[in-house]
């Protein structure tokens, strides 16, 4: 992906995203090996995604989380993918470039998860939520996911996923 200009270079904005992972796993304590790692996906639309035990997300995600704890509200969920072992299709795991040329990644690949997945990693990740040290400060966090909720109908294209599953 990030050969393909989709995503980020690693830098400071990863380093902040792995501090709130490291939270997480610690008040909780968890070890996940290989460590935990965290991406930005150089997209606007609001979306979140694992792979392998790497967690993406989109800078239009970044851009519009109105807070240290509504992070960790999404990165809780996917750490939570990862520590239940929520595996994803690995098809174009090889030879990729045979297959489809860099251009064409975006359009090819499809992380999303299946309900019961979605359902799992939704009540672990609120477990490892109340464990945390964002437990107290979970009220914007709540504001956030309602408001997006909420204009879902009016802002179809900042809130459909293209490669993971959709947060409302």
């Amino acid at each position: 992906l990030e050969a393909a200009g989709l995503l980020a270079p690693d830098g400071p904005v990863n380093k902040v995203l792995e501090t709130v992972v490291n939270n997480l796993q610690i008040t909780n304590n968890l070890d996940i090996q290989p460590p935990v790692r965290a991406r930005v996906l150089l997209t606007t639309p609001v979306e979140s995604f694992t792979v392998g035990n790497t967690i993406v997300l989109s800078r239009g995600f970044v851009d519009v989380l109105p807070d240290e704890a509504s992070l960790a509200l999404v990165l809780a969920h996917e750490l939570a993918h990862i520590a239940l072992g929520h595996g994803l299709d690995t098809k174009y795991a090889f030879n990729d470039r045979s297959l489809f040329k860099d251009e064409e990644t975006f359009m090819r690949l499809s992380l999303q998860r299946t309900p019961a997945e979605e359902n799992a990693a939704d009540k672990t990740g609120i477990g490892y939520l109340k464990n945390s040290p964002y437990k107290d400060k979970l009220a914007t966090a709540s504001l956030f996911l309602r408001a997006l909720q909420e204009r879902s109908a009016e802002l179809p294209r900042l809130l459909r996923p293209h490669l993971g599953n959709q947060t409302t």
